[in-house]
């Protein structure tokens, strides 16, 4: 959902609005103080998702910045390093994913049996 603000508000050139940051969103309030953090918060897998979450979110908000000065190349090399970072995020979900219903992520070159499920 942050994403589809964020690129809402690139699309309607309505770039002075601030968005959540890292700690503010639905997945930071999860993984910081709620049921993640209670759950999870031993676990590799949960705390590998702090880099990536808080990367993309700051890459966001220098894409509104370049947006707000008007400097298109530096807003699309901020929303490409956000996309790599949203990206890396989904994979560690998965990971956390895996081990919160197996207890023992999968090796990297293991299929994970969530791999495309909806």
């Amino acid at each position: 959902m942050w994403k589809y603000r964020l690129y809402k508000q690139l699309l309607s050139a309505s770039t002075d609005i601030p968005l959540e940051d890292y700690h503010q969103c639905r997945l930071g309030r999860w993984h910081q103080h709620g049921e993640g953090y209670q759950r999870y918060a031993r676990s590799e897998a949960y705390r590998a998702l702090a880099a990536p979450h808080r990367r993309m979110h700051e890459s966001g908000a220098e894409a509104l910045k370049f947006a707000r000065l008007g400097d298109h190349n530096g807003q699309l090399a901020a929303l490409g390093v956000m996309e790599e970072a949203s990206q890396q995020l989904a994979l560690q979900l998965d990971n956390l994913m895996e081990h919160a219903i197996y207890e023992v992520p999968y090796s990297s070159s293991h299929h994970s049996p969530l791999a495309g499920a909806p």
